[in-house]
């Protein structure tokens, strides 16, 4: 009897309008992206040859996740994501460590354009060039753009202010090192501009290797016109490391063609690049509702420091995409690479200069 006297009680509070609690909701949601891809050029330990082979996220990344906001009142929200990526050909996580929520972990609140969050998240660098990367983030695994804006930080701390189409944002990630404020940290501070279908945007960001005595600065610029069926983007992004900046021997061997160098022990070898630059330049059209093609232009080139080899990579891009459905999208890509001097990797696995690849796929996102 008590506890259906407690449980009447607990329900007529609830139903009291200024004792009402908000619902939070929660929503699963994903994508999976699996194909056919042949590319040519592919390094082995005679010489280079062609591959095909079932594609897994050749053209958007593989993900799951939780995401979900609660309405606190007064226009304010508290907002979650975690989101881990999987490969669609064999089933498994896609990162070396095997972290669950590798892609995003983050917890904050909003309030209209305005946010915070806290956790592991996209960079405010990434952030910006999604406005105006030719590709818009899709082929990750062949455009050089992902690794020059820094992807995304741990332990941080993330804001945003919108007003007017414009949008600021600002981040600290902490590198959690007692004694040290500045060993492993990470700041960036950027926003854009949007109006009249024209967006322009510009950030940089600072990141401090694993001993705080040196530093990695990544800037991003460029803009996008969406002009009838057309919208063109451009886009220079550019990275510059001391010479002390403490990398991994894989980083620093392949530039930022492998990415941004990860921060490691200080007893790991020091970074060969002092500088990097990528231009980019692309026009999208949507021939229908249904039907859209994008033609992009990638040219990176590294510098390396005195006794280093400078590099260069030129990519080139044409891609279709068909949209089956509002969730189900058939594509067809075709790109071609040129490297030249520090950027020709002889490793097993990796391009020779001129490889070129053709892909067909479908993507489904729920």
């Amino acid at each position: 009897m008590n506890k259906k006297l407690m449980a009447v009680a607990v329900a007529g509070a609830l139903a009291i309008p200024g004792l009402a609690f908000a619902q939070s909701s929660a929503t699963l949601y994903g994508t999976i992206d699996v194909g056919v891809k042949n590319q040519s050029k592919v390094n082995t330990a005679t010489g280079n040859g062609s591959v095909t082979e079932v594609s897994s996220q050749n053209r958007t990344s593989n993900r799951w996740g939780l995401k979900g906001s609660e309405d606190l009142g007064g226009g304010l929200k508290a907002n979650f994501d975690l989101e881990a990526g999987y490969a669609s050909d064999t089933g498994a996580l896609d990162n070396s460590a095997g972290d669950t929520f590798h892609r995003m972990s983050w917890l904050g609140l909003s309030s209209g354009e305005n946010s915070v969050e806290l956790g592991y998240d996209y960079t405010t660098n990434f952030k910006i060039t999604a406005k105006y990367d030719p590709m818009s983030y899709t082929y990750t695994g062949t455009t050089p753009v992902v690794g020059a804006t820094g992807v995304r930080t741990k332990n941080m701390v993330q804001g945003q202010v919108g007003f007017n189409g414009v949008t600021l944002m600002a981040q600290y990630g902490m590198g959690e090192v007692p004694g040290s404020s500045s060993a492993g940290r990470n700041t960036g501070i950027g926003g854009y501009w949007s109006g009249n279908g024209l967006t322009i945007g510009l950030g940089t960001m600072q990141q401090d290797d694993g001993t705080g005595n040196a530093k990695n600065t990544l800037t991003t610029f460029g803009a996008a016109y969406a002009m009838n069926q057309f919208t063109f983007r451009a886009g220079l992004l550019t990275q510059k490391w001391d010479s002390g900046y403490v990398t991994s021997s894989t980083a620093a061997s392949v530039g930022i063609v492998g990415g941004v160098p990860a921060v490691v022990p200080a007893s790991v070898k020091t970074a060969t690049f002092e500088k990097s630059r990528l231009a980019m330049i692309g026009v999208e059209y949507a021939f229908s509702d249904r039907v859209s093609g994008r033609v992009a232009y990638y040219d990176t080139k590294v510098s390396a420091y005195a006794g280093g080899t400078d590099g260069k990579k030129k990519l080139t891009m044409v891609a279709v995409d068909y949209s089956l459905s509002k969730s189900t999208t058939a594509y067809a890509e075709l790109d071609h690479n040129a490297y030249s001097d520090a950027d020709v990797s002889t490793k097993a696995g990796a391009l020779a200069d001129g490889a070129t690849g053709i892909g067909v796929g479908i993507v489904h996102a729920f």
